[in-house]
């Protein structure tokens, strides 16, 4: 077994080295190289792992522009999709919304709201964009991912034309130009909202004109108009205002309207010197003691036989115990006669026609108490409402019993005096508020007014400082004074008895009922005048005719001012007639 394994050995050897010999070129290195520990394979444990691949993701984009500018009344498709972010498969029957962000008008619309993807995972709606110029925006959303934003410019139609024909009021201020010519889009307000007073801003067309004709040009056509028209006048507020609701434009035509202006109402803001004439008769006469003496003192004086004759008439139904004397005496005229009698032989007295002229001159004075006041109105409302103040400055008397048509037009005239502090003497402070509104263009309507003042002070004021001391050169300054000084009661006997001795039971009556009437008028003063007092509290509404003599809006004069009101405690009636005058000082 060694001889045959030598064998091979030896064979192998031979014939390697035979197959060397028969190269062309031969290795000089026979040996054959065996490596004892061969390369072991690769350890595959050892070396990194290939990468995952990338999960599928979704992908929400736009398909169509996300920017463009169309015309009007256009429709633009808008388009989106959903795919996959590696395959880009599309994902159908997903739901996508959308939704209009900005439109310039409520046409602007969607052919729907929500859409579901098709099988390439697109959705689309086509927006109606109306004819409005302007930008729309529209979102598109699904859930999860950034919504995708459409903006779509709209181009506006070409524009149209108003031709404004103004029509003037009946009546008002003889300047009306310039007139300012708006057209505001009907969303901003109507004419029932129109800011008469003021040049709102906002208006898509506007021109001044001159005349009663004017054009807005270029005025775009996707709205409705308010057309309003403001005169100005001469000045910088509106005098007189007109507005037409809904006016449409068509492209490159002109829609023509007819604005008939409204007269604005006047605004009185400001301060004014009022001139008013005050007749307090009635509030007097029914006033209390005082006023009642003082009215009573004005009809004695007035009719003197008359209250003789009721005088006489007592004394007689007294004397002779007769009830209802006057219905005889009536039968035989004896009234009138009595009454004539006395009234003749006074007022044929030089001196005793003084009483009718002083009864002339009180009444007077009681019909037209003359007040200079200073009245101010605050910034009149919205709704021409105001409030304002009016306080007395100066208190004017007229006691024109000694005057005739040859005297000069302050005769008799006497000026209460005024203290530092501004106190009226007799009256002190005299003030009031006022409120109320002006309507149809210049028509001025007073509230209630409420004021308070002593009369009775001045009354006694008057009397006692101007009128007494006038008529009896000095020698009286009360009103028993001044009867005792003014009536002859004896005269008067003397006369309607036909006794100048100053006998017989004609005399005596006549007397009697005289000197009666004369004392108890003079009782009914039991204490001076300038301790009387007729407080008046008084409520008054009034009504007056407000002048824009400038055309400018303002208020220059207040004519006609006549305010009627009552005595809150007596009811009596109180007149007032007044005009103002602005004080531009």
């Amino acid at each position: 077994m060694m001889k045959f394994q030598r064998f091979i050995v030896l064979f192998l050897a031979g014939s390697l080295a035979l197959t060397a010999c028969g190269d062309d070129e031969t290795n000089l290195d026979p040996v054959v190289r065996v490596d004892p520990q061969p390369t072991p394979p690769p350890d595959n444990n050892n070396q990194e792992p290939e990468p995952e691949p990338e999960p599928e993701t979704l992908v929400f984009q736009a398909v169509s522009v996300l920017d463009q500018e169309v015309e009007a009344n256009a429709e633009v498709e808008l388009k989106v999709e959903l795919v996959g972010s590696r395959t880009g498969a599309g994902r159908a029957d997903e739901t996508i919304r959308f939704t209009v962000l900005q439109a310039p008008t409520a046409a602007v619309t969607l052919s729907a709201s929500s859409v579901q993807t098709d099988d390439l995972g697109q959705a689309a709606v086509m927006l109606q964009v109306g004819e409005v110029a302007g930008p729309i925006v529209v979102r598109a959303a699904y859930p999860g991912l950034a919504p995708v934003e459409f903006e779509v410019r709209v181009k506006g139609l070409p524009g149209g034309s108003i031709r404004v024909e103004i029509q003037r009021p009946t009546q008002g201020p003889g300047t009306l130009a310039p007139f300012k010519v708006r057209a505001y889009p009907s969303s901003m307000f109507a004419c029932a909202n129109f800011p008469r007073r003021i040049d709102t801003a906002g208006y898509a067309a506007g021109v001044e004109s001159q005349g009663l004709l004017a054009t807005l040009t270029d005025v775009a056509v996707e709205e409705t108009y308010t057309v309003t028209v403001q005169a100005m006048g001469n000045g910088n507020i509106p005098v007189a205002t007109g507005c037409v609701n809904t006016v449409s434009v068509q492209s490159e035509e002109t829609t023509s309207v007819i604005v008939p202006l409204e007269l604005l109402p006047l605004d009185p803001t400001g301060v004014y010197d009022v001139l008013g004439y005050w007749d307090l008769t009635q509030a007097i006469a029914q006033s209390g003691q005082a006023g009642g003496f003082l009215i009573g003192l004005i009809d004695f004086m007035s009719n003197p036989g008359l209250f003789v004759y009721e005088a006489l008439e007592d004394a007689l139904e007294n004397a002779l115990g007769i009830n209802n004397l006057d219905v005889y005496l009536a039968a035989f005229g004896i009234p009138g006669i009595v009454e004539n009698t006395v009234n003749d032989f006074i007022f044929q007295n030089a001196e005793l026609q003084e009483f009718r002229a002083i009864a002339q001159g009180l009444q007077s004075m009681l019909n037209n108490l003359e007040v200079e006041s200073e009245l101010v109105i605050n910034k009149t409302e919205d709704d021409f409402s105001f409030t304002g103040y009016e306080h007395w400055q100066k208190v004017i008397l007229y006691f024109s019993w000694q005057c005739d048509s040859t005297s000069p037009p302050d005769c008799g005239r006497y000026e209460l005096p005024v203290a530092a502090n501004g106190q009226i003497q007799g009256l002190g402070h005299v003030s009031y508020d006022w409120t109320g509104n002006v309507e149809n263009y210049n028509q001025l309507n007073l509230y209630s007014i409420e004021t308070r003042f002593d009369y009775g002070a001045l009354m006694v004021t008057i009397l006692e400082q101007v009128v007494i001391p006038q008529l009896t050169g000095g020698a009286a300054n009360s009103v028993a004074g001044f009867l005792v000084n003014l009536v002859d009661c004896p005269g008067i006997a003397a006369s309607i008895s036909g006794s100048s001795s100053g006998s017989g039971l004609a005399y005596q009556l006549v007397n009697g009922a005289c000197t009666g009437v004369v004392t108890q008028l003079a009782n009914e003063v039991t204490q001076p005048l300038q301790n009387l007092q007729v407080e008046f509290d008084l409520e008054l509404d009034g009504t007056a005719t407000l002048i824009d003599g400038q055309s400018a809006g303002f208020v220059d004069e207040i004519q006609n001012g006549l305010n009627l009101g009552t005595v809150v405690s007596t009811q009596a009636p109180v007149t007032v007639e007044w005009s103002a005058t602005l004080n531009t000082l």
